[in-house]
C-alpha cells in the first residue's frame, strides 16, 4: 500500500477522499465523520502521530495505528453526488414518504429536529441524533434533520433515487428531498469486530441524477 495506491482506488469508486492508516489500510469517503478530529500540527514532523511508513513505499506515510492520513481530491476529480451508505453504527435504511399516515397524518421523525440550511450532511445529521440518544437520523429536502426512537412501522418506502436533493454543505451528497426523508437507523451489528462497517469495500457509484435546487 502506497499513497497513489489509496488514492487511485477511492476516485476510481467515486470517493473524493482518502485515508491511509496503520501503513498498509485505505479507507474512502466523501465526507469526515461528525466525531473527526483534526490533529494539533506539531512542532516538527518527525512528532507527528502519523508516522506509520507506508508497507508499499517506506519513504511515504500512511497514518498510524488510531489516526488517518487523509487527501482531499474532490476539487481536482469529478465525484457525482452519492448515498452515503454508512455513518458510524448508522447504515443507510432508505428513502421514506416524510409523513406517516394512519388514525392522524404525522411527521416521519417527529421526536426532535434542527434545520441548517448551511451544515447539512449525512455525518452531520447522524452526529447531531446520536448526541441526542436517537437510533433514527433522517434527512429532508437537503436542508433539515430529523431525529427518533425508532421508525414506524407505518412508514411509506419510496424508490431510493427519489431522495435526490444535494446536502446543503455537501454538494457531494443526496440529504432527501422535499416531502422525502433519507433514513439512517442504528445497528450495531453494521459493523465488524475492530469497528469497520460492513459496508467498506463496495463501490460508491451514483444511481440517480442530482436535483441540486431544494424545494
Amino acid at each position: 500500500m502506497d499513497l497513489s495506491t489509496c488514492q487511485s482506488y477511492c476516485t476510481e469508486n467515486n470517493y473524493g477522499l482518502s485515508g491511509l492508516q496503520n501503513g498498509d489500510t485505505c479507507f474512502c469517503g466523501n465526507g469526515l465523520q461528525s466525531f473527526s478530529a483534526l490533529e494539533k500540527a506539531p512542532a516538527a514532523a518527525k512528532d507527528s502521530k502519523c508516522n506509520a511508513p507506508c508497507s508499499g513505499n517506506s519513504t511515504e506515510i500512511c497514518g498510524a495505528k488510531a489516526y488517518l492520513s487523509v487527501w482531499n481530491a474532490t476539487e481536482a476529480v469529478k465525484i457525482p453526488p452519492t448515498m452515503v451508505k454508512q455513518v458510524g453504527f448508522y447504515p443507510l435504511q432508505g428513502c421514506y414518504n416524510s409523513t406517516v399516515t394512519g388514525t392522524k397524518t404525522s411527521p416521519l421523525l417527529a421526536a426532535t429536529s434542527t434545520n441548517v440550511p448551511t451544515s447539512l450532511t449525512a455525518e452531520s445529521c447522524v452526529g447531531f441524533c446520536a448526541t441526542r440518544g436517537y437510533a433514527v437520523a433522517g434527512m429532508e429536502d437537503g436542508k433539515t434533520c430529523s431525529c427518533e426512537e425508532k421508525l414506524s412501522a407505518a412508514a411509506e418506502v419510496l424508490e431510493l433515487e427519489e431522495c435526490n436533493v444535494q446536502c446543503v454543505a455537501n454538494k457531494r451528497e443526496f440529504c432527501g428531498a422535499f416531502g422525502k426523508t433519507l433514513v439512517y437507523v442504528m445497528d450495531s451489528a453494521s459493523v465488524d469486530q475492530d469497528g469497520k462497517p460492513k459496508s467498506f469495500g463496495q463501490k460508491n457509484e451514483a444511481s440517480v441524477k442530482a436535483n441540486s435546487t431544494a424545494s
